[in-house]
């Protein structure tokens, strides 16, 4: 079975990303553009007011059963998904799927979807039998969902992230940290931004660090001036495109404290630039950074601890390269063609059945 007949077969369900910000958004980039030749897409969500929201959710359902009704050749929904109502939309969508006959594979991205699950475990488990298939991130997730459903319908398939340009990094000056996704406290924003202000005095000339999303609720502005961390901090707001690919050649360690992640794009896209990684342990992450090795992991929240990862960069630049170089070696699993080959794996399978 060739690979253009496996893509026939597949429609991709998921948030509009062409045009949107975000993890789930940047996977289906890489999908598209790096990983299928020709991907059959259905947006199911789009952002903007709720009534537009509501609105372009019913016009993706009635998309979505045209399709199902006249394109014979799908036999597989393959389904991009978060937790809360992200899920409670990927739910309605397997439901038609599976009442067209349909294979359906349930690809979660969320860091939260544990919580979720905690919250509402008797809808979670019900959606969950609609699948054929789940999609985990990481084998920490896979044992998660291992606990819920057969282990056999779980299987792991990492997020793809293409192969950046090589760029030689400084090795004297500040040792420059970029923290790059939505700048929030549930990201580690602020605790990141209070440890530079507990320890200014022995960050000052030794250390800067760049801030790039959108800000929900940190006040970046207002902190950088109230606390005078103009010689440390910088904020760049949203980047994209060959904007960002500049914050990961100008930058040496990135640094993600979160306290919930699956598996952060932004962690695969640094490495994949060969820089070390500083991030809480948390979700996946334990299971692409290895402390010590290719970055640090941090207890989520623990300020402390941060400082003490920091500092251990500022100390031994010869570390950043090390680990830049570990890090960019852990990338390779991550490459597109190893994820297509994981899927083709996995939609045979399906096909298979179907047939």
């Amino acid at each position: 079975m060739t690979e253009y007949v496996i893509e026939k077969h597949v429609l991709q369900v998921g948030c509009s990303h062409r045009h949107s910000r975000g993890g789930i958004a940047q996977v289906l980039n890489n999908y598209e553009n790096y990983v299928f030749d020709d991907m059959r897409f259905l947006a199911n969500s789009c952002d903007g007011p709720k009534l537009v929201k509501a609105l372009f959710l019913c016009w993706a359902v009635f998309h979505f059963i045209v399709k199902l009704t006249f394109c014979r050749a799908i036999q597989i929904i393959h389904i991009h998904t978060s937790s809360y109502f992200s899920f409670r939309r990927s739910v309605l969508f397997a439901r038609i799927a599976k009442f067209y006959g349909k294979k359906v594979i349930m690809h979660v991205h969320s860091g939260k979807f544990s919580m979720y699950y905690a919250e509402s475990p008797a809808f979670v488990e019900q959606g969950l039998t609609y699948c054929d298939k789940i999609i985990a991130l990481t084998p920490a997730w896979k044992d998660f969902f291992a606990s819920i459903v057969d282990e056999n319908r779980v299987v792991v398939v990492p997020n793809p992230v293409p192969p950046a340009p090589v760029v030689e990094k400084k090795t004297s000056g500040k040792v420059r940290f970029l923290f790059l996704g939505f700048v929030s406290r549930d990201k580690g924003a602020m605790d990141l931004l209070e440890m530079v202000v507990n320890h200014k005095g022995r960050l000052t000339k030794r250390a800067r660090f760049t801030l790039c999303g959108n800000d929900v609720d940190c006040n970046v502005g207002k902190n950088i001036r109230e606390n005078h961390l103009g010689d440390l901090v910088v904020y760049r707001g949203w980047v994209k495109g060959a904007e960002k690919q500049k914050m990961f050649a100008g930058n040496d360690v990135l640094i993600l404290p979160s306290y919930a992640e699956g598996l952060p794009m932004t962690i695969i896209e640094a490495m994949a630039n060969g820089m070390p990684v500083i991030a809480s342990n948390v979700g996946g992450i334990p299971d692409i950074v290895n402390d010590g090795v290719n970055g640090t992991l941090v207890t989520a929240g623990n300020q402390n601890e941060l400082f003490v990862a920091v500092q251990k960069y500022i100390k031994d630049r010869n570390l950043i390269v090390s680990q830049g170089v570990a890090a960019l070696e852990t990338s390779r699993y991550y490459m597109p063609s190893n994820v297509r080959e994981r899927l083709d794996e996995i939609y045979k399978s399906l096909i298979a059945v179907v047939d």
